[in-house]
């Protein structure tokens, strides 16, 4: 999963999700564990986010896989335009990872 590092401007490193091929998906994923806020770490071996803090594990969507969190992390919004990638600091409309809709509340 690569590292956003030229996502300049953004409050929290973002990693940007790769649907297929070289299509990226139109969310990013901001590294913040929702159950107390810690900084969550990409672990390839396991193709996992895991939180040193408390154990919290999410998928490569950041999509909650194993507690105590609850929630999935932020999103960013990712936007390709002219083969410029660019990260915007709001989540997307519809949170992708979530089918329905009422699950978020």
């Amino acid at each position: 999963m690569p590292g956003a590092d030229a996502a300049q401007g953004l409050e929290h490193t973002t990693y940007l999700v790769v649907e297929s091929g070289p299509e990226f998906a139109q969310y990013g994923i901001k590294p913040i564990c929702t159950h107390r806020g810690c900084t969550v770490n990409w672990v390839p071996e396991q193709d996992r986010f895991i939180c040193p803090c408390h154990g919290s594990q999410y998928d490569d969507k950041g999509r909650v896989v194993r507690g105590p969190a609850k929630e999935p992390p932020p999103l960013a919004t990712v936007v390709v335009k002219q083969g410029q990638i660019r990260l915007i600091e709001r989540a997307p409309g519809a949170d992708p990872r979530v089918k329905d809709r009422s699950a978020l509340r």
